[in-house]
């Protein structure tokens, strides 16, 4: 016998073994669709109850921690929100060429900056 033989009756026995210990395809798939249908239920069931469970428990942590953390402005954020520089009693409003623009007709050049912020 040559090698080649002898690899091939190897793997044929390795073969007819097979055969004989794993289950036919169609057996295996037989057993598959004849599993209880209230199984599935039940692990449907499991599965929507736990979910509930944990939607129940994270909305009633968010209103827990939302309701003790209430928001505070410290009063040295609400003083600088107030303050205002003391050379702002000095310029008028209208004096800034962005507040005061030329109108129709009218150029930069006419803008008295300086003194009311008017046109001349």
């Amino acid at each position: 016998m040559t090698d080649e033989a002898v690899v091939r009756a190897a793997f044929d026995a390795l073969k007819a073994d097979d055969r004989r210990v794993v289950a036919a395809f169609d057996a295996v798939r037989a057993r598959a669709t004849t599993k209880r249908p209230g199984v599935h239920r039940v692990r449907r069931f499991t599965l929507v109850a736990a979910g509930a469970l944990i939607a129940a428990v994270a909305a009633t942590y968010a209103t827990r921690t939302a309701a003790t953390q209430r928001f505070t402005v410290p009063a040295e954020v609400v003083a600088l929100g107030a303050w205002r520089p003391a050379t702002d009693a000095l310029l008028p409003c209208e004096s800034t060429p962005l507040g005061a623009g030329p109108g129709m007709g009218r150029s930069m050049l006419d803008l008295d900056p300086l003194t009311t912020g008017a046109f001349r």
